[in-house]
């Protein structure tokens, strides 16, 4: 797919510092979870321009989603919970159950769609 535009990767550690520059000016624009931008975007310091999303996300229901213009555009991902090898097994089970619990809560927003692909068993872990 070919959206027709020049872009340059700009290597962040981390959303912080690219938020920073995002709001700073230094950088014209950018990708980013939106749970980091959010408020950001809620307080007038950022313009959300579309989510990669293939439906509009409830916090933002009136930002179109980059399919609107471009058909077929959807990018997602997934985030795993790390620890580090040393962390003994009590502690990595615990944070399972509790991971697990989080994702069973009815206080979860939003609300997640089926997977249409294979994602790792997380609980499972890698020790």
């Amino acid at each position: 797919m070919n959206a027709g535009i020049d872009v340059v990767h700009v290597p962040y550690r981390g959303s912080a510092p690219m938020v920073t520059d995002l709001i700073g000016g230094q950088v014209p624009a950018a990708f980013d979870n939106l749970p980091v931008s959010i408020p950001h975007i809620k307080d007038g310091k950022l313009r959300a321009l579309g989510v990669t999303t293939a439906e509009r996300w409830r916090a933002l229901p009136d930002v179109p989603t980059l399919a609107d213009s471009m058909p077929g555009f959807e990018a997602t991902t997934w985030v795993g919970l790390a620890a580090p090898r040393q962390t003994p097994a009590a502690i990595v089970d615990q944070l399972a159950r509790d991971r697990s619990d989080a994702q069973r809560s009815k206080d979860r927003r939003p609300p997640r769609r089926p997977r249409r692909r294979a994602v790792p068993d997380l609980d499972r872990g890698v020790r």
